[in-house]
């Protein structure tokens, strides 16, 4: 009678189960007086819930408190502690109360954290459930999942991860529900029906991400596992692109039950077709799509990463699918260069990878060539896989910096494949300059890549690695790209630069044109690479010194073609550093005999430079006085080494002539298409050479003490082999004159006349040399051979029929040969001209 002064009933309920919650959980010793309290807070809470007369007024007291906002789950709590599992009336009140407070959830009528505690309560209820209320459970549940409330106010431009976080939390029940339902091993039918039952429904895209997450704490047979998995696959394109991140993640993590390999097969096709999809379109907003696929797949690489580091099964499934797949896109190689990361699957990634480019350059190369290939596979994917490392490559400025160093070490690893084999083809080649490619983006978009380059080029050149020349290639592009990055790191510059003396000629102007981009101001970087190129100079090393003459000259061009006054100066530094190079080895002023003519013709503002330096030199082995003969003092440029000592080259006079003639002629064709007249050093030099060549086509071959009883054969100081040496070098004087003469522009009358002179001497000593030349060792053999088959005959020219014999005179025969040829050997290995 005094119901109206008391407090509301779900009050007292709420206060009656706490307060036996209290007394349960703080009894930790069972006493007399501990279990009266708790069978009196019983009867209290059982005393309370019978003034309530109507069943359906327990859910009217749910009802009201989730209308109110008030804690649902310790009212739930309170009216389940209240009714017991073993009457027939509690029970069916129990499962009203669970059902009721379900639909509320799935309604999104009880949010937030009110919604966790709610669920909390309902997860060990469903076990005390029949299988067949479980079902009308799990049948409320599924309700979301093809028809998503309105409540949750759901858009496309939501992601599911924020629907987990804020709103329903009715799916947190479907996996214990599950288990409730199928909790004998005679169930498992009954669950297959389920698993499937599920699948055929239509699913929302807001439910996928959670769905995929419930997944892992349902126990299943790899079958129904497997149907989930393609159904999860399925529903990925209804998608959007930034929701695709969480829902990889937990695929990922579904993936560590079974079926990996269809998983990461399933990730990887879909990633594809959305690349080849957006590639083909042509309207304004694929370049934003573009970019937006490009983060995703950032994250998605990440999330790839991590899981493969954990799991080494999971990296080699996906290695097997992407070494299958025949797309090679933008994401598939960032997923490689990822996985690169983990070490051991380094040197996999990178096999695949090289596998991957060899292929597609040898179908390029054989593709024109084919017409069936043509008509089958239309136009080649060479073009594709390239683009698609190279965008990978330079993504990794763009938000995938976790692969730039793998993509570094995988460029490293492309550039030694070009020589890493043991016959270098054209598709290694192009495999070197792919990685190239690669190392140049990473090098453009990293700071941190940029000290790693350039020291990597930096141990290429001390060790002096077969590829080399494609790390210099890389420093020379990376000059002209940008130049500014480069030029920041002078002091690797400059460690590069010392170098110079271990490496070749034409490795050592690769060098310098790499940096001559860096050279154009004076400063500390021009005077560090002038004094190394000076020091090498006169290192004891004959090789050193003709890579310094190479360095030389190269920067001698580099400056001539900026024509600036600064530039022009220090070309007269450069060549008068050259110009000492006239007192040093052969082989040393060979090179610059063969490099000049190509600067000049190149750059002719040298040209008076070059003239001033050449004419000095060609005036040492001249015979300025015209009534003396022969022109050229040849015997000034052979060593005849004393009553010991071998013959020696000591002058390849035959290149310092070809070396006027040329620059002669640049300098005439310059001022002709110029309409200007020669320089005062350019003109004193074609008339020296205009007179040389006039003498030498006069002079007969006996001023050179050269007759046709003359001997060019013998020991290596003999006279014999001075003679040879004498004639290679005249040999050479005159094909440089005859060239000269014949490339003229306008040729006279006279010139004509010295012309065939000179060719007629040139025939006249060429033969003279083959007619005295041995035949060689086979031959004698050959002859010896003879003479053994046909005693009749003779086997040799003395007329010798015994075979020893002739084996001895062709053994002697073919050492007299020999001597010939490495004197001849000394004096033409310098030329340009083929040797006679």
């Amino acid at each position: 009678k005094n119901r109206t002064t008391m407090d509301p009933v779900d009050v007292r309920l709420v206060r009656a189960a706490q307060q036996y919650q209290g007394i349960v959980s703080g009894g930790t010793t069972a006493s007399t007086s501990s279990s009266q309290s708790a069978q009196s807070q019983t009867g209290d809470l059982r005393n309370i819930m019978s003034e309530i007369e109507e069943e359906n007024e327990f859910l009217e007291l749910i009802d009201q408190r989730v209308s109110r906002g008030g804690e649902v789950a310790e009212l739930v709590r309170a009216i389940l502690m209240g009714s017991s599992i073993f009457n027939t009336v509690d029970l069916a009140r129990r499962f009203d109360v669970i059902k009721f407070v379900t639909i509320k959830l799935k309604d999104s009528q009880i949010v937030g954290r009110a919604a966790q505690e709610a669920v909390g309560v309902l997860l060990p209820e469903l076990e005390r459930l029949s299988q067949t209320q479980v079902r009308e459970i799990i049948d409320v549940i599924l309700e979301i999942i093809q028809e998503p409330s309105s409540d949750l106010n759901y858009t496309s431009t939501q992601t599911s991860q924020s629907f987990l976080s804020s709103e329903n939390k009715v799916l947190d029940l479907l996996p214990k529900a599950i288990d409730a339902y199928c909790n004998t091993p005679n169930d498992a039918k009954a669950k297959t029906d389920l698993i499937a039952q599920i699948c055929a429904m239509e699913w929302s895209a807001s439910i996928v991400v959670p769905l995929c997450t419930l997944c892992r704490d349902i126990h299943m047979a790899p079958p129904d596992l497997l149907r989930i998995v393609h159904k999860i696959i399925a529903t990925m394109p209804s998608l959007s692109v930034p929701e695709l991140p969480p829902l990889i993640y937990q695929l990922l993590l579904l993936s560590t039950k079974d079926h990996k390999a269809t998983i990461l097969s399933g990730i990887l096709i879909h990633f594809n077709s959305l690349e080849i999809k957006l590639g083909r379109a042509t309207d304004g907003d694929s370049a934003a799509d573009l970019e937006q696929l490009r983060n995703v797949e950032g994250t998605v690489i990440l999330h790839v990463y991590m899981a493969t580091r954990q799991d080494q099964d999971m990296g080699n499934q996906f290695l097997k699918v992407l070494q299958s797949s025949p797309d090679v896109t933008c994401f598939s190689v960032g997923v490689l260069l990822g996985l690169a990361k983990v070490q051991r699957h380094e040197a996999k990634v990178h096999d695949i990878l090289t596998n991957i480019f060899k292929d597609s350059y040898k179908s390029l190369t054989t593709h024109p060539h084919t017409h069936w290939l043509r008509e089958i596979h239309g136009k080649p994917s060479e073009v594709t896989k390239n683009k698609a490392v190279l965008d990978a490559a330079r993504q990794a400025s763009l938000g995938w910096d976790h692969i730039a160093e793998p993509a570094l070490r995988v460029a490293i690893a492309l550039m030694d494949t070009a020589t890493g084999a043991k016959k270098v083809t054209e598709v290694n080649e192009q495999v070197g300059h792919l990685g190239l490619d690669i190392m140049a983006e990473v090098f453009l978009g990293q700071d941190e890549a940029r000290d790693k380059v350039l020291e990597e080029i930096y141990t290429r050149a001390i060790t002096r690695a077969s590829n080399i020349h494609l790390y210099i290639a890389l420093l020379a592009r990376l000059s002209r790209q940008c130049l500014h990055l480069v030029a920041s790191a002078v002091g690797k510059i400059k460690e590069i630069f010392d170098c110079i003396p271990y490496l070749t000629p034409a490795l050592t102007k690769l060098v310098v044109q790499a940096v001559a981009p860096m050279v154009g101001a004076p400063g500390p970087l021009q005077d560090h690479i002038l004094l190394v190129l000076k020091k090498a100079l006169f290192a004891r090393d004959e090789a050193a010194r003709v890579s310094a003459v190479a360095g030389q000259v190269e920067l001698l061009a580099a400056l001539a073609a900026r024509g600036d006054t600064s530039s022009m100066g220090m070309c007269v530094e450069l060549l008068g550093s050259l110009r000492r190079c006239f007192s040093q080895q052969p082989a040393v002023r060979a090179y610059l005999y063969t490099a000049l003519p190509d600067l000049v013709k190149v750059h002719p503002s040298v040209t008076e430079l070059v003239c001033d330096i050449i004419q000095p030199q060609l005036l040492r082995y001249y015979d300025s006085n015209e009534a003396h003969s022969p022109p050229l003092l040849l015997d000034r440029c052979i060593d005849k080494g004393g009553a010991s000592g071998a013959v020696r080259l000591m002058e390849p006079v035959h290149m310092l002539v070809s070396c006027a003639h040329s620059c002669v002629a640049s300098a005439v064709a310059h001022a002709a298409a110029h309409g200007t007249c020669l320089t005062s050093s350019c003109n004193t030099l074609k008339n020296l050479m205009d007179t040389l060549t006039r003498r030498l086509s006069e002079a007969d071959l006996e001023d050179f003490e050269l007759e046709k009883t003359s001997e060019f054969t013998g020991s290596a100081a003999s006279a014999g082999v001075y003679n040879g040496v004498v004639a290679v070098l005249l040999l050479g004087c005159y094909e440089a004159s005859i060239q000269y003469l014949a490339l003229g522009d306008s040729i006279s009358r006279q010139a004509a006349e010295i012309l065939i002179r000179l060719f007629e001497k040139y025939i006249e000593l060429s033969g003279l040399v083959s007619s005295q030349k041995p035949k060689g060792k086979e031959k004698g053999k050959g002859k010896a051979k003879a003479g053994s088959s046909d005693k009749k005959g003779k086997a040799t020219g003395d007329g010798d029929d015994d075979d020893d014999g002739g084996k001895g005179k062709g053994k002697a025969a073919a050492k007299k040969a020999g001597a010939l040829d490495k004197a001849a050997s000394e004096a033409s290995e310098f030329s340009s001209c083929p040797s006679p």
